[in-house]
């Protein structure tokens, strides 16, 4: 019969949990790559009457790149296994094209914002919010990757609506700033 345990130093501890989150960004990349994408084509296609088919085509086609990279990184890491890159190694890789991933999501804040027509507007921050909100739950496990995609993403679409100098965009930039 053996006694208690003596409890878990904090190195201990934080080597568990780097492990933990590591395992989980290995599980997550795909859908959520997936997600980003298809939610990237929607914005497209419903800001598509406001907005020229390069600037469009641009911003989707950096979305789509970022979206192949965190697939390609999520890919090797799968291929790799224990073997290879150590764990903070491939934290550092995944939670990096976390961070591009929302500076792409980011540049729709600034490249997709139709100034005059409040009703594009609002489709614009429930999708820019609504990916944030689910980066912040999905990735719940790495605050660190979770906040470098949503601070840059919602700071661009926040900076941008108070920009506008009105009320109405002022609220939402509030609401926004809330998430």
């Amino acid at each position: 019969m053996t006694g208690p345990q003596p409890p878990l130093s904090g190195a201990v501890i934080d080597t568990v949990m780097k492990q933990e989150q590591l395992r989980l960004h290995g599980l997550g990349f795909a859908a959520s790559a997936a997600a980003s994408a298809a939610l990237g084509l929607v914005l497209v296609i419903v800001q598509s009457r406001l907005f020229a088919t390069p600037i469009l085509a641009a911003w989707l086609s950096g979305l789509l790149l970022v979206v192949l990279a965190r697939i390609a990184v999520g890919l090797a890491h799968r291929r790799a296994g224990s073997a290879g890159a150590s764990v903070q190694t491939w934290l550092r890789r995944y939670r990096g094209i976390f961070g591009l991933h929302g500076l792409v999501w980011a540049a729709a804040g600034r490249l997709l914002f139709p100034p005059t027509d409040p009703t594009h507007q609002i489709l614009l921050v429930f999708a820019l919010t609504g990916i944030c909100v689910s980066a912040l739950t999905f990735n719940a496990f790495d605050p660190t990757a979770a906040s470098m995609f949503s601070v840059p993403t919602l700071s661009a679409l926040v900076a941008r609506l108070f920009a506008q100098g009105d009320e109405f965009s002022a609220a939402m930039g509030g609401w926004c700033w809330c998430w």
